[in-house]
């Protein structure tokens, strides 16, 4: 238990770290820091949910994503998570619902920072 960790096991050599070795999708845009610090402070998988959103925008090269099911295979976030996270990011105004049917996949388009200071302006004029 009181194992002493030798950190020269944890070294990582160059060649290990070349980018022919990573497969997979990445985040790939950056994402504006208030943005995710919204995002961080939402309920449940808010979070996880929009950072998907985030790399479907990387991949699909619009804001309007489609966050189908199978691209959270893995992550154990349950369909019901993706659904709670969906209304809270609606719900802070991160996202917009362009079309949202039960058992469709959900199209849905990722705000810039300055549509969301437009929506809590127009909230505050209310």
């Amino acid at each position: 238990m009181d194992e002493v960790l030798d950190p020269t096991e944890f070294l990582i050599d160059e060649a290990e770290m070349s980018p022919k070795k990573f497969k997979g999708y990445y985040l790939g845009k950056r994402i504006p820091l208030s943005l995710l610090k919204r995002a961080m402070g939402l309920p449940g998988k808010a979070f996880a949910v929009y950072i998907a959103i985030w790399v479907r925008y990387s991949i699909q090269k619009t804001r309007e994503v489609q966050l189908e099911r199978k691209f959270f295979e893995g992550s154990n976030v349950a369909p019901t998570a993706i659904t709670r996270g969906i209304s809270a990011l609606v719900d802070a105004w991160l996202i917009e619902e362009r079309s949202r049917r039960p058992g469709a996949t959900p199209i849905l388009y990722l705000r810039t920072l300055e549509e969301v200071k437009q929506c809590e302006e127009a909230l505050a004029e209310f």
